[in-house]
């Protein structure tokens, strides 16, 4: 894969589970994340491997990892050789200038998953609309 030539749309990604967006647990909006560039919240819990893999195995292409604490650029590449995809971490306030230019289409659509996911089977049970035939993106 050619880095340079990377380009896609961005989505959040979302896991439902304490943070959603940082991408440390089962990713629930696979159909959304494949093929596209996905960009999350950095965790500890997993760290940025962990979480570049995650979504790598869900189908994403790159990643952008913002970095809560506001620290400057802490990574940018493809780290361990299970990561195959380009990925960068950067510090929140330019991880928030990039959410201030997102659609309010994806923050709208990424809150039905959480409204509806939760409706469905209850706050404990935010991955009961993951099977194939689930209606998750359909009321997202």
């Amino acid at each position: 894969m050619d880095y340079n030539q990377v380009r896609s749309n961005v989505v959040f990604v979302d896991d439902g589970v304490g943070d959603p967006n940082d991408g440390c647990d089962s990713i629930l909006n696979v159909n959304d994340v494949s093929g596209k560039i996905v960009i999350m919240n950095r965790s500890s819990n997993c760290g940025i491997a962990g979480q570049t893999i995650k979504t790598q195995e869900a189908g994403a292409i790159g990643a952008i990892i913002i970095n809560p604490q506001g620290q400057a650029l802490t990574s940018l590449g493809t780290g361990p050789s299970t990561v195959l995809i380009p990925y960068v971490a950067i510090n929140h306030g330019t991880g928030q200038e990039i959410l201030d230019k997102l659609d309010n289409g994806i923050i709208v659509h990424e809150c039905g998953h959480g409204i509806s996911n939760r409706l469905t089977d209850g706050p404990s049970s935010s991955g009961c609309l993951s099977n194939v035939k689930q209606m998750g993106e359909g009321w997202s």
